[in-house]
């Protein structure tokens, strides 16, 4: 007995004056059964070809000895069901193991077991700059890669946690940072240990106060690399103030505790430095307020405190100035050498020897008079 797949041969058994045999019979059964799902197994050679409108099976098993089943055309699911979706191509407990295809379009993608797929060559777009990662509405979580590779970025880079990650390390520097602006912690040398590790850095505001991770470690600039301008609108308090190296500074309030320069000259090089404090020396009768050669034009103050003079106190005009007030008098005046006095105005005196070639008196009140030498006049 035999499956028939032509009806034809069917038709043949029972044409008039035909008797079937019983093969013919069971050929007949066989075949019907094929039509109505009733057979469990249908077998076919390695050679059998046949065409069906539609093949209900459990199961589809490949020709005995082969281990590929081929489909010659598309395969597609019979039809949509009504949430647009249609059927499946495996299961979550019986799943394929590979799927090799040229291409793919595919709407949803979602992993059979945990919460990983697995990649395992280049995922590239179909063309260039045209197609998006994620959208606004729907973005992934967490992307972890060991490189990346960004022409622009279109939001703010933020960290997951503050003050834990780096940007760039010790090994992998940044070349240049452009920013409109910075807010910072603080910036430690490129040999530091500690906080955000920067060789070249281009900022134009800082919203911030500027502060160093420790006191009186690290420097703001070098004796290669001196920046050009200092615009402070502020106070400046600095420590030690060397400025043998630099041509002109102009500062408009400064708090200094030692200023060590071997020039300092006004603004517009020779012009003046006005001190809104005291001028004191470091060290007590040390240093000198010009010097014999370098000498100070005039000397405009309020009051003078001074210990001694060592050179001629002359005036800088002829029977102009006065020493001393009527208001504000000397108190004593020694003198080793001569006097020469146009007219002397005298409350009281005492005079050992007096000598006067002419001499106009109104009073005279002496015990006694005498003349030139000891003479009597």
């Amino acid at each position: 007995m035999a499956i028939q797949t032509s009806s034809a041969v069917l038709k043949s058994y029972f044409e008039t004056g035909d008797v079937p045999t019983a093969a013919q019979f069971g050929d007949l059964i066989d075949s019907t059964a094929l039509y109505d799902g009733t057979l469990e197994n249908i077998v076919f050679s390695g050679s059998s070809t046949g065409s069906f409108g539609m093949v209900r099976a459990k199961e589809l098993h490949p020709h005995t000895g082969s281990t590929t089943m081929n489909v010659s055309a598309s395969l597609l699911p019979p039809f949509i069901g009504p949430t647009g979706v249609g059927m499946d191509l495996g299961a979550t407990l019986t799943p394929w193991k590979h799927v090799y295809a040229a291409s793919a379009s595919v709407d949803f993608l979602n992993a059979r077991t945990g919460s990983v797929v697995i990649v395992s060559g280049g995922l590239a777009p179909l063309i260039n700059s045209s197609y998006d990662l994620g959208t606004t509405d729907l973005k992934w979580n967490m992307l972890h890669i060991s490189g990346v590779n960004i022409d622009y970025i279109s939001s703010s880079v933020e960290p997951d946690q503050t003050n834990l990650r780096n940007l760039g390390s010790a090994t992998r520097q940044f070349s240049t940072v452009f920013a409109k602006s910075a807010s910072l912690e603080y910036i430690s040398a490129s040999n530091g240990t500690l906080g955000t590790t920067i060789q070249i850095a281009k900022i134009n505001q800082v919203s911030g106060a500027l502060l160093p991770m420790a006191d009186n470690v690290f420097d703001l600039g070098s004796g290669a690399k001196s920046w050009k301008d200092l615009h402070v609108q502020g106070t400046a308090t600095i420590g030690t103030l060397a400025l043998g190296n630099v041509g002109t500074i102009v500062v408009t309030t400064a708090s200094l505790a030692i200023i060590s320069s071997s020039r300092i000259d006004g603004v517009g090089g020779y012009g003046n430095i006005i001190i809104s404090g005291g001028l004191v020396p470091g060290t007590t009768n040390v240093f000198d307020l010009g010097t014999t050669t370098t000498t100070w034009r005039t000397l405009h103050v309020s009051g003078a405190n001074i210990g001694y003079v060592s050179s001629s106190l002359i005036p800088d005009q002829d029977n102009l100035r006065d020493l001393g007030t009527s208001a504000r008098e000397w108190k004593d005046l020694y003198l080793d050498g001569t006097a020469n006095i146009d007219v002397l105005a005298a409350d009281t005196g005492t005079v050992n020897t007096l000598t006067a070639t002419t001499a106009s008196l109104t009073v005279i009140s002496s015990s006694r008079i005498d003349g030139i030498g000891g003479m009597e006049m």
